[in-house]
């Protein structure tokens, strides 16, 4: 059985072919007429992969509003609150579950995207009482 992803995807707001795209552990579809993108589920949060997709080199335009239905699996097309503050949306397939996103849209969700959280520094041990003892003692008879 064919996968959709042996052929590009066709856009859902302006229906020109999309390019594939990799972001860090993400691969979207970039449409080169529009410049919406169109993300998997499986592909991670939305905001991260905006993040982690290099500049795409395209101005930010606006993009009409989905009008075709889900590039992968053909359903309808949700209206979906990405971002409360400032108010973004997307548009989410309720089958598949991937997400068309605006240029627009895109650049906000990668502004307020947080950042990996870095695992905190290992504590570092404080010397027992027997090694503090010898210290002090060593530096005593260094003397």
């Amino acid at each position: 059985m064919a996968s959709y992803r042996d052929a590009p995807l066709m856009c859902p707001a302006c229906t020109h072919l999309m390019e594939e795209r990799e972001a860090e552990e993400a691969l979207v579809d970039v449409c080169p007429a529009c410049k919406g993108i169109w993300i998997e589920w499986f592909d991670g949060e939305l905001g991260k992969v905006a993040r982690d997709l290099p500049p795409l080199s395209l101005p930010v335009t606006a993009a009409p509003a989905p009008q075709n239905g889900c590039p992968a699996c053909k359903r309808a097309l949700h209206e979906e609150v990405a971002l409360e503050r400032p108010y973004v949306t997307v548009a989410r397939c309720g089958e598949c579950a991937g997400a068309f996103v605006t240029r627009e849209a895109f650049e906000v969700l990668a502004a307020y995207a947080q950042p990996d959280e870095e695992p905190p520094p290992p504590d570092e041990e404080e010397p027992s009482l027997y090694a503090r003892l010898a210290a002090f003692l060593r530096n005593l008879f260094a003397a």
